[in-house]
């Protein structure tokens, strides 16, 4: 069983309570979407968080800043799960 909690305002993300099994992050929706993963991983370090995007070069930024995956848009949906 999961619970989805979906944010489009990254303010309400960083301050609400709680901690996430999973954090699934568009990077076409902010363009401050590794800054705002690493301002949540230092609040929840226990999350794994996901990276999208259809831009080949943002796998880059993810693994500099050493976050878990990068997949793609359109998402595989056998490689996701």
């Amino acid at each position: 069983m999961a619970k989805v909690v979906y944010f489009q305002d990254p303010e309400i993300f960083i301050t609400a309570p709680g901690s996430y099994d999973i954090c699934v992050m568009d990077m076409g929706s902010n363009d401050n979407v590794i800054e705002l993963g690493l301002k949540m991983k230092n609040i929840d370090s226990s999350s794994y968080y996901i990276f999208i995007s259809e831009n080949e070069a943002d796998a880059y930024k993810v693994a500099k800043a050493r976050f878990h995956y990068f997949t793609l848009n359109p998402i595989d949906q056998e490689e996701f799960i």
